[in-house]
């Protein structure tokens, strides 16, 4: 599950759960968000309340990444807890994307 707002041309979708039942609504709507905003947004996700993810997880934000840049779009993680860094890390996905580890 995730809360969307819009600002700054960017979609910010703070990551509250990474279950699979929301996934496929979640990409759905973010990927109407690049079809219909301006060349110039991005997504950025708030991961403040992701302490643990799983594949599932990977291949969601793995899922909007492509979407980013599919739609040439920039893209980013938030609020990184370092658990969840080191496993980003360890499957070689820091060097992917922008992510920030502070705040977490």
């Amino acid at each position: 599950m995730a809360n969307g707002t819009t600002s700054n041309k960017n979609l910010q979708l703070t990551v509250i759960d990474l279950g699979p039942n929301k996934i496929q609504d979640i990409v759905g709507r973010t990927k109407r968000f690049l079809e219909k905003s301006e060349e110039s947004g991005g997504i950025i996700l708030d991961f403040s309340r992701i302490k643990d993810i799983d594949m599932i997880g990977i291949t969601f934000v793995l899922g909007l990444y492509r979407l980013a840049v599919k739609y040439n779009r920039n893209f980013k993680i938030i609020k990184m807890d370092p658990f969840v860094y080191q496993i980003f890390k360890e499957n070689g996905l820091h060097s992917k994307f922008y992510i920030d580890r502070s705040n977490a």
